[in-house]
């Protein structure tokens, strides 16, 4: 069957996973509301922290993935969600703002890494031919669990009690415990050899390979589709797209069920460098016709706009499905085998830097601009195309000289 895990290591990382994101659902359903109303903190002072985060996760990454490289991705990761848990554990008893920006910082540290470790542990757990299966499984159990976990935050919420607020923060930080003994728990069928060190010249090795840095910086544009669903789409349709507010998160859900029965099934898409490629340049396809569908939006009238708003929707998912095995499927295959963890923290990076000025840019740039910025940001999209097609194909000849050296030998 297509969601089940192709062997038992795998099927406890995706339980694993399972279990970290039924947490995080909890969490990301009540955390604003808990640092508003029990921690008393206001809206500004909220932004900051969680902007300090963002910026504290983007700069560990590449730090922990060489930790990763020189002690092992699971022995790292399983610190690392251990910490997670102290950290969120923290957050029960954050008084004040200075208080609530150290444990920010904190938790990106420790958030930052999960990604790319988690990336690197598939590699050392399945084997070659079953690893973006398994991460797309990974990723279609994660979108169920966050939906599970805000059901259980939503009695909690309506309770509104400093206890209940306080048991958010508790789940969540048990989830991470827990989580860091199943992965302890996992066998390997890849060990790799450790590095023999680790230093700032090994750290940013991966930046010399201009070829890599591109693909991933093609790939993190891309990978603006979270923030156009999350923020861009929702602000659009209600201002410009005669949308009522009630059918947003109508929206959102559409989003989460096609990830969760599309995922699996166009991962097969991206097998190889060569369908990594095509997964990724149909994924800027999809997601440059769902912006001029959105743009299209302020053009139209009647029940247009409504379908318009959906069919960008869907097309838009697709593109995130595509986007996500294609930029997997790249990413791990053009890695140094002996500095993986590293590589795939790098390659993360893009992702992270759109995360953080994506909101920025779609709020004081493309929303304003209306249908011409919608139409901007697809020829954004299609530019992605080449640069990615370029990456790749310098990255494959590198790749061929390289063996060719070797065989030579």
């Amino acid at each position: 069957m297509v969601y089940v895990p192709p062997s038992r290591p795998a099927g406890a990382v995706v339980f694993t996973a399972f279990i970290d994101s039924l947490g995080t659902g909890v969490y990301l359903a009540g955390s604003s509301l808990f640092f508003a109303i029990y921690v008393g903190l206001p809206i500004a002072e909220i932004g900051v922290g969680l902007s300090l985060a963002g910026l504290a996760a983007f700069v560990s990454k590449v730090p922990i993935g060489s930790l990763a490289d020189r002690f092992g991705a699971r022995k790292v990761l399983v610190v690392v969600q251990a910490l997670r848990g102290g950290v969120f554990l923290s957050l029960a008893f954050v008084h004040g703002f200075p208080l609530f920006a150290m444990v920010c910082i904190a938790m990106g540290v420790v958030e930052g890494p999960v990604s790319p470790l988690t990336q690197a542990v598939i590699s050392s757990v399945v084997v070659e031919s079953a690893r973006t299966r398994t991460l797309a499984i990974v990723r279609s159990v994660r979108n169920v669990a966050f939906s599970l976990g805000a059901l259980v935050a939503s009695p909690l919420l309506a309770v509104g009690a400093s206890w209940s607020y306080m048991a958010i923060m508790f789940l969540n930080a048990a989830s991470f415990f827990l989580a860091a003994v199943l992965m302890a728990q996992i066998p390997l069928v890849d060990r790799q050899s450790p590095t023999t060190r680790v230093s700032f010249p090994e750290m940013i090795g991966a930046f010399r390979n201009r070829p890599y840095i591109a693909l991933a910086a093609a790939c993190g544009v891309m990978s603006v589709h979270t923030s156009v669903l999350m923020i861009a789409m929702p602000l659009w349709a209600v201002s410009a797209g005669q949308v009522t507010a009630a059918a947003v998160p109508l929206l959102i859900g559409i989003n989460t069920v096609l990830s969760v029965l599309l995922q699996v099934p166009v991962a097969r898409v991206a097998e190889g460098i060569q369908g990594g490629l095509r997964s990724v340049m149909l994924a800027a396809i999809a997601l440059a016709f769902s912006f001029v569908a959105f743009g299209c939006m302020a053009i139209t009238h009647g029940g247009t706009p409504l379908a318009l708003v959906i069919g960008g929707c869907i097309l838009l998912t697709l593109g995130e499905v595509l986007h996500s095995a294609g930029e997997w499927e790249l990413s791990f295959r053009f890695s140094d085998p002996d500095r993986r963890a590293r590589d795939l923290s790098v390659f993360a990076l893009g992702e992270a830097a759109a995360t953080m000025v994506g909101p920025a840019i779609l709020t004081v740039a493309l929303v304003p601009a209306g249908f011409l910025g919608w139409i901007a940001a697809a020829a954004v999209m299609v530019g992605c195309v080449p640069a990615a097609s370029a990456a790749t194909r310098a990255l494959q000849s590198a790749k061929n000289a390289h063996h060719t050296s070797l065989d030579a030998v």
